[in-house]
């Protein structure tokens, strides 16, 4: 089962493929709520167990500019979700790293997924990120790590020893 909640409270809406998409960062007290995508995305029950001790840790570093951020489809059902942290690249640069990036496929092939890469770029952005960098082990699954393997590449990301890297573009 999934929990919906309002679009309304939603902070961003983006539209991908002509579908609105809204996403904001999760607060503490509401963690729960997508307990059941983690469920649903979890199918050798390894994460779900630690599913709120990782989502208080990350939210209880936001100041270290950690965070989860979620994702929802136009009908309000939470689809996504990312754990990032900025950082600095090697050349000393602002970088958002992807650490933990889930989702659940419900209508076309990579509709999830490609607006989860949009709403990772515009979260780079709000962050003043130049570049952002998705971890390797950042999908579990392997099926999850193929289909982001191939999306990841056709939308920018180059991919790297362990990772894909994009540099985010200039909102000026």
């Amino acid at each position: 089962m999934m929990i919906a909640l309002s679009p309304v409270a939603s902070s961003y809406m983006l539209p991908i493929a002509g579908l609105p998409w809204y996403w904001r960062d999760l607060e503490h007290d509401r963690i729960d709520e997508v307990l059941p995508l983690v469920l649903a995305v979890d199918p050798d029950r390894t994460e779900a167990p630690h599913w709120r001790r990782d989502a208080q840790d990350r939210i209880g570093n936001a100041s270290a500019g950690s965070g989860i951020v979620i994702a929802q489809c136009f009908a309000g059902l939470t689809l996504a979700y990312f754990f990032h942290v900025c950082s600095r690249a090697p050349d000393g640069r602002p970088r958002l790293v992807v650490d933990r990036l889930r989702w659940m496929e419900l209508g076309r092939p990579h509709r999830s997924l490609d607006a989860l890469l949009a709403i990772v770029l515009q979260t780079a952005t709000r962050f003043a990120c130049a570049e952002v960098l998705l971890e390797e082990r950042a999908c579990v699954e392997r099926r999850a790590r193929a289909a982001l393997e191939q999306r990841a590449s056709e939308t920018g990301f180059t991919a790297t020893a362990g990772a894909w890297r994009r540099v985010v573009p200039s909102s000026r």
